[in-house]
C-alpha cells in the first residue's frame, strides 16, 4: 500500500502541472512508440502490458470519456501490433477475446487511476480548508485578545477620570460618560463573543458542568446591567422564586448565555419601556428550571427567528434599533444545545419578544 501510494503521489507530481493537450499528445506518442517497440520485438517477449503508461498519463489529467476512450485504444493497439507481427490464432473468436479480456484490465486500471486523482483533489482541498479554518480560528483568538486588553484599559483610564471628577461634573461630563460606558459594554460583548464562539467552533471550550444556582448567575448578571438598564430608564421586573434553584449547568457558559439575553432586551427595547427576568422550577421527569428573558422592544417576525438563531443575520428594524454583528443568539443557542436544550422564542414585530430554555435541576449525588 505504500509503493502504491509513493508511486502515485510521484505521479501526481510529475504531471500535475502537464496541459490537458499535452497530457493526450504524449499518451498518443507513447501508443504509437509502444506499437512499434511490439511490432519490432514480436508477441513472445510481452511489453505490451506497458500500455497502462499512456492510459496513465491522459486518464490523470483529463475524465470523463477519455477514461474509456484510452483503454479502447490501447486494447486496439495491442492487438493490432500482435496481427501485424505475425501472431496467428487457431480461431478468430481467441484473438477477440484477448482483445476483450485486456481491454477490460484496462478499464479497471483507468477507473482506479482517476478513484485515486479525486481521493488526492479532495484530500489537498480538506488539508487546504483545514488550515484556512485553522489560521481563520488564531487570527480571531489574537485580535480579540488584543481588543479585549484595550477595552480593559480604557475602562481602566475611565474609571480614574470618573475619580478624578468634582463630586457633581456638569451634565455634558455625565452624558459623555455615559457614551462611553455603553459604548466600551457594547464593544466588550462582541469581543467576548467572537472569542467564544471561536472557542465553541473549534472544539476548544469545554464544559465544566457542576451544581449552579441559576438565580445568583442571573442577579450578578444583571448587577453588571444596571447602569445600561438605568441610563435607558427601563423598567426591570424580577421574578425569581425566593429558594435557590441549582441546575446542571456550567457557571461561567450560563452567565454568558444570560448576559447575551439581557443585553439584547436592553438593546432593542426603547427608553421607558420593561424587561421581565424569570426564573421558575418545573416539575416533571425530569425536573427543571425555566429561565426567561421578556422585554416590550422592536420583535421579530416569524420568518426572521429562524435566520437569526443562524449567525451574522440582523433584521433591518434591529439594525436601526443598535449596532452589532448578529452573532449572540447563534453563540447562545449552540451553548444551550451542549447539554441537550435549545432556545425557544416567542416574539411578534412591535409587540416585544420572550426568550427562554430549560436547563435540568441538580440532583443530589449527581455525577
Amino acid at each position: 500500500m505504500t509503493s502504491w501510494t509513493n508511486l502515485t503521489q510521484r505521479t501526481a507530481d510529475a504531471f500535475g502541472r502537464m496541459s490537458r493537450s499535452a497530457a493526450l499528445l504524449l499518451g498518443f506518442a507513447l501508443v504509437g512508440v509502444i506499437w512499434v517497440i511490439e511490432y519490432l520485438t514480436g508477441p513472445e517477449i510481452g511489453i505490451s502490458i506497458i500500455f497502462i503508461i499512456p492510459i496513465a498519463i491522459v486518464v490523470w489529467r483529463t475524465d470523463g470519456l477519455w477514461t474509456v476512450v484510452m483503454p479502447i485504444i490501447s486494447a486496439g493497439a495491442w492487438l493490432s501490433a500482435e496481427l501485424a507481427a505475425g501472431k496467428v490464432y487457431s480461431h478468430w473468436e481467441i484473438g477477440v477475446w484477448k482483445a476483450l479480456i485486456r481491454l477490460g484490465f484496462f478499464l479497471i486500471f483507468a477507473k482506479l487511476i482517476t478513484m485515486r486523482r479525486h481521493y488526492l483533489i479532495e484530500k489537498s482541498a480538506h488539508e487546504a480548508a483545514d488550515e484556512v479554518s485553522s489560521l481563520k480560528s488564531n487570527m480571531v483568538s489574537l485580535v480579540s485578545h488584543e481588543y479585549a486588553n484595550a477595552l480593559t484599559n480604557m475602562k481602566l483610564a475611565m474609571v480614574l477620570l470618573r475619580q478624578s471628577e468634582p463630586a457633581s461634573p456638569d451634565q455634558s461630563r455625565e452624558h459623555a460618560y455615559g457614551v462611553l460606558d455603553r459604548a466600551i459594554e457594547h464593544l466588550r460583548v462582541s469581543t467576548t463573543n467572537f472569542l467564544n464562539l471561536n472557542r465553541l467552533q473549534s472544539g476548544h471550550l469545554k464544559l465544566n458542568v457542576c451544581r449552579t444556582r441559576m438565580r445568583t448567575v442571573a442577579s450578578e448578571t444583571l448587577l453588571l446591567l444596571q447602569p445600561i438598564i438605568e441610563s435607558k430608564q427601563l423598567r426591570l421586573e424580577v421574578n425569581f422564586p425566593t429558594t435557590p434553584v441549582p441546575v446542571q449547568a456550567d457557571p461561567d457558559v450560563l452567565s454568558l448565555i444570560m448576559s447575551n439575553l439581557m443585553t439584547n432586551a436592553v438593546k432593542y427595547t426603547p427608553n421607558g419601556g420593561s424587561i421581565t427576568v424569570r426564573i421558575a422550577k418545573e416539575e416533571g421527569t425530569p425536573p427543571r428550571a425555566l429561565f426567561s428573558v421578556a422585554d416590550t422592544g422592536i420583535g421579530i417576525a416569524a420568518q426572521d427567528r429562524k435566520r437569526i438563531l443562524s449567525g451574522f443575520y440582523r433584521t433591518e428594524e434591529s439594525q436601526k434599533t443598535a449596532k452589532g454583528f448578529g452573532i449572540g443568539l447563534m453563540l447562545v443557542n449552540e451553548l444551550i444545545e451542549r447539554p441537550g436544550s435549545h432556545l425557544e422564542i416567542e416574539s411578534e414585530p412591535g409587540k416585544g419578544s420572550r426568550f427562554y430554555f430549560y436547563l435540568p435541576l441538580w440532583e443530589e449525588g449527581a455525577s
